[in-house]
């Protein structure tokens, strides 16, 4: 599976241990230490796994790898509003920038609560 990817370039790989290999393999290797990760925290970080450039997106679960994605297209300047998404204009040239990242959630849930009134809850 590793001889799938070009040696040359950067590979992004995102998951956790339980669905993605590569994840599995640099946690074997000790190349990510996740011991302070708890919950829905996660980790970018860039390391040679195999003679490779891997950027890793890592969490110990599926929402907090998806935290790490939406934070990694924020590092590459997008941004994700309530109102709308903006994505950067358009570059041919783009490169990604070393990233060695931990972030802490400090909310389990992320969002919006809307509660609505009918007119029976109403004083």
């Amino acid at each position: 599976m590793h001889d799938e990817i070009d040696k040359d370039s950067l590979a992004i790989v995102v998951g956790t241990p339980s669905n993605n290999q590569f994840v599995n393999d640099a946690l074997k290797k000790g190349l990510i230490v996740v011991d302070e990760l708890a919950g829905d925290d996660y980790l970018i970080k860039q390391i040679s796994l195999d003679s490779m450039d891997v950027l890793i997106i890592y969490g110990q679960n599926e929402r907090a790898v998806m935290y790490g994605v939406f934070d990694f297209f924020e590092e590459l300047g997008c941004l994700f509003l309530i109102s709308q998404d903006v994505l950067p204009e358009k570059n041919l040239q783009l490169t990604i920038p070393f990233l060695d990242i931990v972030r802490h959630t400090e909310n389990r849930r992320r969002g919006l609560w809307v509660t609505f009134c009918s007119p029976s809850t109403l004083p």
